[in-house]
């Protein structure tokens, strides 16, 4: 009488083949659960969402640009609602596309004039327009009591997702127009991902569209598998900015000449146009919880302080204010957006005047 086992159906050896292929297909199916498990795991942890996943709940991405306009700017007086994780907010924006007021293009006599170039932290994502650090930065200004006779206008010209090239050519085909006496750059280390995903001048085409670096991945693959993530992130060792991680030193020195490069350059227009030119530094949540810049961002800023780029870091004065006011640097930026709240633009536009008033804001009576 044959043996009773698994391998035996009515008295007949099950043959070694179909064996193999039952031995195969229980492996398969379970690797299957397993990664399906690992994908079900990774998606409820949020390990890999990106910027967008997690503050609009879709995926945006960042190798498209979001308009082809080549200054980044709004629609003619746009208005939208937005409402994430972390505020619900309508903006405005006006003629020319910035979160501001209009100005008048002629300079009223007795103006001293400050166009503010920037990204989101100038057009102030989740904060009411007459609470965001610039209208707050003009309001103190104005109100000052050191005995000037000037009034201070401030222009925003700044815009989500704007970098370098984008603010250089707003200040030349826009803002020059309106005869500032300083131009602020408003400069933080995002530019260096945008500028690595983007390209340098050659995005700009002589269409008037823009064209960004490819991403070096399978990006369909990348938006809806966060298992390919994680082997891309954790194994592989590629960044958000979905660089191969031998090509990526290269691409970062040769974007922060780039931008340092743009950084001096405008400053040599604003001064041919007799504004003097400065450039404002912050720190990133993640750049204050780890206490210090990212370096390749401070190699920039040494770059342009050497070719006598003015810089103002606002960071210790950041710190000493809110450790004046009882207040923990944590608390000043949304959670999940990450830039700064109400409170946020409280501290900046007190460093910000008071670092005009100590280096360029001294008056004769």
């Amino acid at each position: 009488m044959p043996k009773s086992n698994k391998y035996y159906t009515s008295g007949k050896k099950i043959p070694l083949f179909k064996r193999g292929l039952f031995v195969i297909g229980f492996v398969l199916i379970s690797i299957a659960c397993v990664l399906v498990l690992f994908e079900i795991t990774l998606r409820v942890r949020g390990d890999f969402l990106t910027y967008s996943e997690q503050n609009w709940g879709l995926y945006r991405s960042v190798h498209e640009p979001l308009n082809h306009d080549h200054y980044n700017a709004r629609e003619p007086y746009w208005a939208y609602h937005q409402q994430v994780k972390d505020f619900s907010i309508q903006y405005h924006f006006n003629s020319m596309g910035f979160r501001d007021v209009e100005h008048h293009l002629e300079k009223p006599i007795g103006t001293f004039r400050i166009v503010v170039l920037g990204d989101s932290w100038v057009e102030s994502p989740g904060v009411p327009f007459d609470s965001i650090w610039l209208r707050q930065a003009e309001k103190l200004l104005n109100s000052s009591t050191d005995g000037s006779f000037h009034a201070y206008e401030i222009i925003s010209a700044g815009n989500s997702g704007s970098d370098v090239f984008n603010n250089y050519l707003v200040l030349k085909d826009k803002m020059l127009a309106y005869k500032p006496d300083l131009v602020v750059l408003l400069f933080n280390s995002s530019d260096l991902s945008e500028v690595l995903i983007r390209g340098g001048w050659e995005r700009f085409q002589e269409d008037g569209t823009l064209k960004f670096r490819k991403p070096q991945c399978n990006e369909y693959y990348y938006k809806h598998i966060h298992t390919f993530r994680f082997v891309l992130h954790e194994l592989l060792g590629y960044g958000w900015e979905l660089l191969k991680p031998s090509e990526y030193k290269s691409k970062l020195a040769e974007s922060t000449q780039l931008i340092a490069s743009t950084i001096t350059g405008i400053d040599k227009m604003s001064n041919q146009h007799s504004a003097k030119f400065v450039t404002a530094i912050h720190p990133a949540l993640e750049e204050y919880r780890t206490g210090k810049y990212r370096s390749h961002f401070v190699k920039i800023d040494s770059i342009i302080r050497d070719h006598s780029v003015e810089t103002h870091d606002l960071w210790p004065c950041m710190v000493n204010s809110t450790k004046a006011a009882g207040v923990a640097m944590e608390d000043i930026y949304f959670p999940t957006d990450l830039h700064h709240n109400s409170l946020g633009h409280r501290f900046m536009a007190q460093c910000f005047v008071q670092s005009l008033k100590e280096n360029h804001l001294k008056r004769t009576p």
